[in-house]
């Protein structure tokens, strides 16, 4: 090849490298939005061990996801938690509180415990606050219609996790 055609091919090449690399970029991904959990919908349930426990999230409305829980113990209610999946300053975060009997709350929770959405796929969501021993991360799977919830952190120094599998339950 002469090196007039051969320069012509290199500044063409030139020319399109930045309309190539342009392309080539993706869209930044806007951040998870509340409609992006909406497969958390619905009551889930784990009938077994010492503590049966039921979690109820309602659909996605106004922006928000709420839920309650009740763990059970002798056959009877003994802890209520109320949740909400809410956005400020952009993210969205899961505020959390538990409560004994006549809604009174836990004297260990002074204020609703809150964690930060960080990851979002279509059936998985993990929420996480670092300053917080444990949990410091809360995760939401859903396989059909089980729905498995992780907590981990750090408990006398140690790396622990404390998983629930829950059993989607028909509406009754």
């Amino acid at each position: 090849m002469k090196p007039i055609r051969l320069l012509l091919v290199f500044a063409v090449l030139a020319a399109l490298l930045p309309l190539v690399a342009l392309q080539a970029k993706e869209e930044p991904s806007q951040p998870p939005s509340i409609d992006d959990l909406a497969w958390l919908a619905g009551t889930w349930r784990n009938e077994g061990g010492q503590m049966p426990f039921e979690e109820t999230w309602t659909a996605p409305w106004g922006g928000t996801m709420v839920a309650v829980s009740r763990g059970l113990k002798a056959g009877k209610t003994s802890m209520v938690e109320l949740s909400s999946i809410e956005p400020h300053d952009g993210k969205l975060h899961l505020h959390l509180r538990h409560f004994h009997g006549g809604l009174k709350p836990w004297a260990s929770e002074q204020e609703a415990l809150v964690w930060t959405l960080v990851e979002c796929t279509e059936n998985r969501a993990v929420f996480t606050n670092a300053s917080r021993p444990f949990p410091r991360d809360v995760i939401y799977e859903r396989e059909g219609g089980t729905l498995r919830a992780l907590l981990a952190g750090t408990q006398g120094g140690n790396e622990t996790q404390m998983g629930f599998e829950l059993k989607r339950v028909a509406a009754e």
